[in-house]
């Protein structure tokens, strides 16, 4: 998560928007990192809790910019 916070902050990867999706993220722990490639470009989505509901969960999708394209680490 530190190093998320990280890479937004130095321009590598930019948060795109939040959504809900149906599914369960656990309230312990910490959020699910997982790498995505789709519809908004390639990057990784963050899933995090939803403490309004047990069915429903948030993600987030943050993209690679073109100054670490084709650049996953």
């Amino acid at each position: 998560m530190q190093e998320l916070k990280k890479a937004v902050k130095e321009g590598l990867i930019k948060e795109l928007h939040t959504s809900l999706f149906w599914g369960y993220v656990s309230r312990v722990g910490d959020p699910v990192i997982e790498p995505y490639k789709g519809r908004f470009g390639e990057g990784v989505k963050l899933l995090t809790c939803n403490h309004d509901s047990t069915r429903y969960s948030y993600v987030t999708y943050y993209i690679y910019t073109t100054k670490n394209e084709g650049n996953e680490n």
